[in-house]
């Protein structure tokens, strides 16, 4: 079982190396938030739609945030 609290405590040690924008932060938020509802699923897929009501981002920041989630080995 993964702790949630060491998770992100784990994530800002990342981003002080690795920085992101605000609205990749957000959007990790969400998808860790996602998967602790899971029960913490070491992969899984969340379609777009399902998170927008969650993120408050517009599409095209929502698109960028989730490229930069990606191209920085945050997210696969």
């Amino acid at each position: 079982m993964v702790n949630y609290m060491k998770e992100i405590s784990e994530f800002y040690k990342y981003v002080r190396q690795v920085p992101l924008s605000g609205s990749a932060i957000t959007l990790w938020h969400v998808l860790m938030q996602i998967n602790n509802d899971a029960r913490w699923n070491d992969m899984f897929t969340v379609p777009a739609v399902s998170l927008k009501p969650l993120h408050g981002l517009t599409d095209s920041t929502f698109k960028r945030a989730r490229k930069e989630l990606a191209d920085k080995g945050y997210i696969i």
